[in-house]
């Protein structure tokens, strides 16, 4: 198949190996090492490797060759783009829900739990609770004498904030219903729960026509005398509840009960942006040209420092905030926005506060641990340890405390949802420990954030390409380790940005979708050119013995 350009003129200056017809055994070896290293590679390196053969030696059939490689190299480019392609394509589809569901789950499962928050407690009415207490296994039916008299024990041990996840919408015993709404004015610190109420609206014919949802707010002598009452409903879907709302949609953009407890736990952070946006609005009309701020302004620099601010007087301002804030602060670095946010002298805290008020809703919840990780009280206990003022003091004075409804009985639960953390026996986390996750990662700014959008693309893309270079092997059991390698290094990398920087980096698709995909298609190419091949030795074969003929 192979032979010398040699004619009459080239001959005294050709190679031993040109010269004679058949070529001496070491020096043909040498020429014959050369072709094989072109023939076994096929690719753009093969046309490298070719330059370096000596020019007599080159096989007749080099159009064949570059034929041959280009053949290969458009085969590696089309398993690129096929790769490509069907990432996007599975990334656009309904397959991108696997990221809530298998995804996260086995995020949170190689993370495991991580350590609970110490200013926080949930004091739990449960069914342990009802049968101590001799009452009903029904909370809303318990005597508000006794929630009364749990919020006097926790403001005399100094609780820092109360949140109640009960919900006061119906009057009850006119002596219980009095005593509590004292003992709510007394404390100071609580905040009562809305609820959402969703009505159908039907046709006469009974066809559902639309839905609207009624904000349930409690009496209104329970309103006055809280600090204040805001809804927690959680977004679910088909994979459970994994992330929280800190303005409620379908109440109105109102403040979630989370935001409002976080508040009430961070006045002078609070104070800090109320007066930021303050200057920033009253600065942003006197910047001249350049976009500097003017040191005569009234509004002055942005505040550095904070002072007091009321409470009442920040929760009352919390939805109009929310829009100033949206409306002033660069939140996506647009042109348009007057203020960034990196322009603000405010403590860290601060900044994280303000960078979860402005953030695309909702906030995705970063768990703690399955129901029980927070710290949990039974309902009979706290009355126990409130009414020890040493004991009390230790567990309450300047916590969040959670008072609400969590069962440890999977056939008692109720008010309980589906988390990656749900147990292998069902048992769901309850909504008032859900309200407790939210609220701490308000306070430490450690709720999950996806990388935005563009990222997002570029890793997905880059790494369905890069996951089609091991396929451009001519081995196939080194294309499938390299492969191997490649998904571990994603995985870990994965799981340490969940783990360490609370970054959430898809998973299943990269993972698991797209190298099933690539593996498949370069499996069909390395068939294909073991087939290609075996025909061409086979063609190789029946010319040799046709030339010995």
């Amino acid at each position: 198949m192979w032979c010398c350009h040699t004619s009459d003129e080239q001959r005294g200056n050709a190679p031993r190996c040109c010269q004679l017809r058949v070529p001496s055994r070491r020096v043909g070896l040498q020429c014959g090492a050369r072709f094989a290293v072109i023939v076994a590679k096929g690719t753009i390196l093969g046309f490298l490797a070719r330059l370096a053969i000596h020019p007599h030696c080159r096989p007749t059939h080099l159009a064949d060759i570059d034929e041959m490689s280009s053949k290969k190299l458009l085969e590696q480019l089309l398993l690129m783009a096929a790769s490509v392609l069907a990432m996007i394509a599975m990334w656009v589809s309904p397959l991108a829900n696997l990221e809530t569901g298998p995804g996260l789950r086995a995020l949170y499962a190689v993370r495991g739990t991580r350590p609970a928050p110490q200013d926080i407690v949930i004091i739990t009415m449960d069914s342990i609770s009802a049968r101590e207490l001799g009452l009903r296994n029904r909370p809303n039916l318990w005597p508000r004498s006794l929630h009364a008299q749990l919020i006097d024990e926790l403001r005399l041990r100094s609780a820092g904030v109360i949140g109640v996840d009960l919900l006061f919408d119906r009057a009850r015993d006119s002596a219980d219903d009095v005593r509590l709404a004292k003992s709510l004015s007394l404390a100071g610190n609580v905040v009562l729960v809305e609820s959402v109420a969703r009505e159908a609206i039907k046709s006469q014919q009974g066809e559902l026509l639309a839905s609207v949802d009624r904000l349930v707010e409690p009496l209104p002598q329970f309103e006055r005398a809280a600090l204040a009452t805001a809804p927690f409903v959680l977004p679910k879907t088909p994979d459970g509840v994994f992330a929280f709302w800190s303005f409620v949609p379908n109440a109105g953009d109102q403040p979630s009960m989370p935001l409002v407890l976080s508040l009430s736990m961070m006045p002078k952070e609070y104070a800090e942006l109320v007066r930021a946006w303050r200057a920033a609005s009253a600065g942003s009309a006197d910047r001249d040209e350049n976009g500097n701020a003017d040191s005569g302004t009234s509004g002055g620099p942005l505040i550095q420092s904070s002072s007091e601010l009321t409470p009442e007087a920040a929760l009352d301002s919390v939805p109009d905030l929310l829009r100033a804030l949206r409306a002033t602060f660069n939140v996506d670095e647009l042109p348009s926005a007057r203020v960034s946010m990196r322009a603000l002298h405010v403590s860290p805290r601060a900044r994280s506060l303000l960078q979860l008020l402005v953030a695309p809703e909702p906030h995705a919840l970063n768990l703690y641990g399955p129901i029980g990780t927070i710290k949990t009280i039974r309902y009979r206990d706290a009355l126990s340890l409130a009414a020890d003022p040493v004991m009390g003091e230790r567990m309450f004075k300047g916590k969040a405390v959670l008072i609400g409804y969590s069962e440890f009985n999977q056939p008692e639960q109720k008010d309980a949802y589906a988390t990656p953390f749900t147990t292998s026996d069902g048992l769901d986390i309850s909504g008032v420990e859900l309200c407790a996750t939210a609220l701490a990662n308000l306070l430490d700014g450690s709720t999950l954030h996806k990388p935005l959008a563009g990222p997002t693309w570029f890793l997905l893309i880059a790494f369905s390409a890069l996951l089609t270079l091991p396929w451009w092997m001519k081995r196939t059991h080194y294309a499938v380790l390299l492969t191997l390698f490649m998904l571990f290094a994603y995985g870990a990398f994965a799981c340490y940005s969940f783990s360490a920087h609370t970054l959430w980096l898809p998973v299943a698709i990269p993972l698991v979708l797209q190298p099933s995909i690539v593996a498949v298609l370069g499996l069909s190419l390395h068939v294909r050119r073991a087939y290609r091949k075996q025909h061409e030795l086979r063609q190789t074969i029946r010319e040799n013995r046709i030339e010995h003929k």
